[in-house]
């Protein structure tokens, strides 16, 4: 089987999936880089989800992500700044929602001898204020 063919055929299987619990789909890719873009041509609302995460040498971190929808959504973003101390803990959260793009960008101060990351927890609403989609993605690990 062909790589193409493959691929065509997991889409078709995860949107059976995603129907049969009833339309709702969250997946969970990795974003291996900060800043990376994650298109969404799966989703009907979501079309587009961006995080960047930065330590400067002082300890200020630095965490950032956007949503954007389609028209007649309205996008949030939930930010999650998260320690690594044997498994992830997460130190502190941020959210915003806003019409078609929301961009949110907020510091905290972290301690030394840690690895953080951020995961962006990106969402989309119809008309109603009901959640419809959501997409979860994870910035590059920073080690201070």
């Amino acid at each position: 089987m062909k790589k193409f063919e493959i691929k065509k055929i997991a889409v078709a299987l995860l949107s059976a999936v995603c129907l049969v619990s009833g339309g709702f789909c969250t997946t969970v890719p990795t974003v291996s880089a900060a800043n990376d873009d994650i298109m969404l041509a799966r989703y009907t609302a979501l079309n587009n989800c961006t995080n960047n995460f930065s330590i400067s040498s002082s300890g200020l971190a630095t965490c950032s992500a956007a949503t954007k929808v389609s028209s007649g959504y309205t996008a949030g973003i939930t930010i999650f700044l998260q320690q690594y101390n044997g498994g992830w803990n997460t130190v502190t959260s941020w959210s915003g929602k806003d019409s078609a793009y929301i961009t949110l960008t907020k510091t905290k101060y972290v301690s030394s001898g840690y690895k953080y990351r951020i995961m962006a927890v990106h969402s989309a609403y119809n008309s109603s204020g009901t959640l419809i989609e959501t997409n979860v993605t994870y910035s590059s690990e920073v080690s201070y």
